[in-house]
């Protein structure tokens, strides 16, 4: 008589369970709104966007125009999803550098943010409140939002400070990160490469609805850059999980299972 595993049925349940009490996810490739890094983010004349969003406003004292690369010397080439990657260099403590974005966004509803990011260096030269010389932020029609700053050993939820402060390394690769409102949440979250990093994050003050990302603190020396920066307005998504088989799927291996098992048993 073929005995299939209690542990084998109970795994098949488990995932069932899993499955159906999982949160919406979506892929960042289907957001309302992309820079891909294929461009400047200020649309340059002649140039085409392979994403739909252009940042309409950028301001700067004392810091380089951004630059366009697929290169970077201490790693070799490093590719895009879009095919390019934008180079942000802050050089000395006192510049700053913003791009701004109008979209409108209700915490009511929710919304995603997505972006990938490698940094290459980083100084906090504040002397204070960290400041990492990349920031990340989104701020909903209320005027508070989400705010994560990203240095090569370490980020920081917050603009001022006050957030919290983790140790995680920013320069041996390329990282995604996505910042998480689930519609009518008092909190966000914050995922790294696929996986919960914080929940229950407290929103920060912001411009209301404007997506940033730039150095406007003055402090932060680094060198970053950014391959995709994506935001959906429509809700709070979870990243995309490693594919499983579906239940049916897994009723189908089974049996599979227990026929490759039924076979031995009748050669013995």
């Amino acid at each position: 008589m073929l005995k299939i595993s209690k542990i084998s049925v109970m795994s098949v349940c488990l995932l069932s369970l899993g499955a159906g009490a999982q949160a919406a996810t979506l892929d960042s490739t289907a957001f309302q709104y992309r820079y891909e890094g294929d461009h400047l983010p200020t649309g340059a004349t002649g140039v085409t966007p392979e994403g739909n969003m252009v940042f309409d406003s950028f301001a700067r004292t004392g810091v380089p125009t951004p630059s366009l690369g697929t290169y970077d010397g201490s790693t070799g080439y490093v590719g895009g999803s879009g095919g390019g990657i934008l180079n942000l260099t802050i050089a000395a403590s006192g510049s700053t550098f913003s791009f701004d974005e109008a979209v409108t966004v209700n915490k009511a509803v929710g919304y995603t943010v997505e972006f990938r990011v490698k940094a290459l260096e980083s100084n906090d030269s504040s002397g204070g409140s960290p400041r990492e010389g990349l920031i990340i932020a989104l701020g909903a029609s209320d005027g508070t939002g989400s705010t994560l700053q990203i240095g090569t050993d370490r980020i920081v939820t917050s603009f001022s400070g006050s957030g919290l402060v983790t140790a995680k390394d920013n320069k041996s690769d390329f990282v995604t990160y996505r910042m998480v409102a689930e519609g009518g949440s008092s909190t966000w979250s914050l995922y790294r490469d696929g996986a919960l990093l914080f929940s229950s994050i407290n929103f920060s003050s912001w411009t209301a609805n404007t997506l940033s990302f730039g150095d406007m603190s003055g402090a932060g020396i680094g060198h970053h850059q950014l391959d995709y920066l994506r935001i959906d307005t429509t809700g709070g998504y979870l990243p995309v999980p490693v594919s499983i088989p579906e239940p049916a799927s897994l009723g189908v291996l089974l049996a599979g299972a227990a026929l490759m098992s039924s076979r031995r048993l009748a050669r013995a």
